[in-house]
């Protein structure tokens, strides 16, 4: 960072205290007005509140009221009133009129940096939420790693679709621990090859199929040698948007025909119904 001629001063120092919770206003001329996915968020913090993760307010003020404009903070001081809290932990900024308040407001949000889902999957496993870490070890065993930055997407053997690990963890754990192996087998080296509606295509395959698929024979189908996914994706997305389901049951119904070639009839898997 460059701080060449940076120069702070003690003028408009901030201080802290624990601020009565209805001393606190918004001023809807700057503030986000709430709306249903507010509140979702408003009843989720006070379901998992504690006070480490409310930390504290950033307020301006007082007003001539005596009141204490809410510059960040507006959801968690929703939950606060909801669960009766009298006082709350406050940064004041000495701000004195509208403009600066609204000027702070922007300032804060717009620097603010954006958590991605990958940043969330890490501090889980750090937290030792136990399916993130049990995800985060069928990983390891498989040779895969949730990346750390979505640049990292193009690098092998990493993977960013947190959401579909999830998903598929929370319906068969057993079979995403075959899927990630056979995935990482077939396609690890490949930049890309481990998106999110390919894991889940693979993984709803062994779910559904379990011992009766030949792991082997569905790595060979699927390999890089024989598979470019992006190019299978997108047909998939164009038999979606064609026929209805979903793009994984039509991608999944691509890999059952590779598997089945030349295959007899009785070894064969069938076909999934891709509406």
């Amino acid at each position: 960072m460059d701080t060449d001629g940076l120069q702070v001063t003690e003028d408009g120092r901030p201080t802290l205290d624990w601020l009565p919770a209805d001393s606190l206003v918004v001023d809807r001329a700057y503030q986000r007005d709430l709306t249903e996915k507010s509140w979702t968020k408003i009843r989720r913090i006070g379901r998992e509140f504690t006070w480490a993760k409310f930390g504290a307010l950033v307020v301006a003020g007082p007003d001539r009221l005596g009141d204490y404009h809410i510059l960040d903070g507006q959801h968690r001081w929703e939950a606060a009133k909801a669960l009766g809290l009298g006082r709350l932990p406050c940064v004041i900024v000495p701000i004195e009129d509208r403009a600066g308040e609204a000027h702070a407001f922007v300032a804060i949000n717009r620097e603010r940096s954006q958590v991605t889902p990958l940043h969330m999957f890490h501090a889980a496993v750090a937290a030792g939420e136990p399916d993130k870490v049990a995800i985060a070890k069928l990983l390891e065993e498989a040779g895969l790693k949730v990346a750390r930055h979505p640049q990292e997407t193009k690098r092998p053997r990493r993977v960013t679709a947190t959401a579909a690990l999830s998903a598929c963890y929370k319906s068969s754990p057993d079979a995403l621990a075959r899927g990630l192996k056979i995935l990482a087998e077939a396609q690890g080296e490949v930049s890309g090859g481990l998106r999110g509606q390919t894991i889940k295509a693979v993984v709803w395959l062994l779910a559904a199929h379990g011992d009766a698929i030949d792991e082997a024979r569905l790595i060979k189908s699927i390999s890089a040698d024989e598979v470019d996914f992006d190019s299978w994706l997108e047909t998939a997305r164009t038999t979606r948007q064609t026929f209805g389901g979903k793009t994984e049951i039509a991608l999944q119904a691509m890999i059952v025909q590779a598997y089945n070639k030349g295959l007899r009839e009785g070894s064969r898997l069938p076909m999934p119904r891709i509406r």
